[in-house]
């Protein structure tokens, strides 16, 4: 007789690292924040107990008002010196000790950074620098490598915890190797916290279910493209300005279409009828906004990354190019690869439960679509653009109480770009590495160098 679990609230026991507790085991960073206000908010908005502090880069004077340190009140969080830019053990062992002398409790991060363009450590070095400061009464939290023997010498030089990387500083390129992270907590006593590369909440998630005792995680809160970001204290007000001016122009834009109309979609709508009355002003400018934000915005980010996938993928370009008719299915296959958006959050209507997890009525849910779009669960070699895939995907709302009133509209935007870049130029090779938009929202590519003819 076959027998169903029901699911178990867990309760989480604390981190213990060094005979102290932690509530959360989460750790961030305070680096590359445009600002203190906004560094400040996201660290509270975390939940976070632990914050990591670069000795190196940051004024020690708690007093001064534009310093990291004088947001960061002592007694509500457990702050930990790194040694974040150090290239030797003695740089690293002088930071540390530095930071105690600040005001610093004993317990130090400690980095020794081997490489100044992947920022992978000196394990060495980092070694060296450990039996130093564990000596010297510190507790030592020792970012390494995901390399066992590394992690088990750290931990019998005296570390009271070992932080391997998940992928490259800065990288956002989530959990490489889950084995070796695995491997490492497997052997080692010490707790083990994963820092370094962790890009998005799922890779958070992929993390914690090696079994480690943590993560910490910096860029992926803090990111924020200087391109597409305003570097400015209030950017709220700073958005709602921008808006205001879109509405303004949509406003005058609406009353020269009333008076001279042309073959745009301003003077459709202007003039046109629902059930014999004409549409409003207001409804005019929100439907303007939303092909201004959806209608420009995410249609040019899902096109630019379909040509990318094109043209490193010349077979299925040419698939396209010898018959157009299967540019719709390559439309879709666009729309699930690439979304232009990572996530949306969204209200659990009544209780249900998904994949075992109870989720109540009115809790909120975040939908990864870059994830549920490559599950592999539904998709065959989800990582492959396959023209004649033609699949169902999560774009636009996926048919939900969401679903984006402008689908149509984009598809045949889509539909016609490619047709037509594709008539032009079906030739179009790749001129440079592309780069992508720096935030943990927009999954969207920012150049694209590209030579139209060989």
């Amino acid at each position: 007789m076959a027998t169903t679990l029901a699911p178990t609230e867990l309760l989480d026991t604390p981190l213990a690292i060094g005979g102290r507790g932690f509530r959360s085991r989460l750790m961030v960073g305070t680096g590359k924040y445009r600002h203190n206000q906004e560094m400040a908010q996201a660290i509270d908005a975390s939940g976070a107990e632990i914050v990591t502090v670069a000795v190196r880069r940051v004024d020690l004077d708690r007093t001064k008002e534009e310093g990291v340190l004088h947001h960061l009140s002592p007694e509500r969080y457990f702050l930990l010196a790194n040694t974040a830019g150090c290239y030797t053990a003695d740089e690293a062992v002088r930071y540390a000790r530095l930071a105690r002398e600040a005001g610093f409790n004993e317990f130090v991060k400690l980095e020794v950074i081997g490489d100044r363009e992947t920022l992978l450590p000196d394990t060495a070095g980092l070694l060296e620098a450990a039996r130093v400061l564990v000596k010297d009464g510190f507790t030592v939290l020792a970012y390494t490598s995901d390399d066992l023997i590394t992690a088990l010498r750290l931990e019998d030089a005296g570390c009271a915890a070992v932080m391997p990387l998940a992928s490259p500083i800065g990288s956002g390129l989530g959990l490489l190797n889950p084995y070796s992270i695995r491997t490492i907590k497997q052997r080692l006593e010490v707790p083990v916290i994963v820092d370094a590369g962790v890009g998005t909440a799922s890779d958070a998630c992929l993390t914690m279910e090696q079994g480690v005792d943590g993560i910490l995680m910096n860029t992926a809160l803090a990111a924020n493209d200087p391109d597409y970001s305003p570097d400015v204290e209030d950017v709220e007000g700073t958005i709602q300005e921008a808006i205001q001016q879109i509405f303004a122009r949509c406003s005058t834009m609406i009353a020269e279409r009333r008076e001279n109309p042309t073959e745009d979609l301003t003077s459709v709508l202007v003039h046109a009828e629902v059930d014999g009355e004409q549409i409003e002003e207001h409804e005019i400018v929100m439907g303007f906004f939303l092909l201004v934000a959806a209608g420009n915005d995410s249609t040019r980010s899902t096109y630019s990354s379909a040509m990318r996938a094109l043209m490193e993928s010349p077979d299925q370009r040419q698939l396209l190019v010898d018959d157009p008719s299967l540019i719709p299915g390559a439309v879709e296959e666009a729309l699930r690869m690439f979304p232009a958006f990572a996530h949306f959050r969204r209200t659990t209507t009544k209780d249900t439960v998904l994949n075992g997890q109870k989720i109540k009525k009115g809790e909120k849910v975040v939908m990864w679509y870059p994830s549920s779009n490559r599950d592999e669960s539904c998709y065959e070699d989800p990582d492959r653009f396959d023209v004649r895939r033609n699949p169902d995907h999560q774009a636009f709302g996926a048919g939900g109480r969401h679903f984006c009133l402008g689908a149509s509209l984009a598809r045949l935007e889509l539909k016609i770009l490619l047709e037509e870049t594709l008539a032009r130029y079906p030739n179009m090779t790749l001129a440079g590495k592309p780069t992508w938009v720096e935030s943990a929202f927009l999954n969207q590519l920012k150049t694209l160098p590209v030579r139209l003819s060989p």
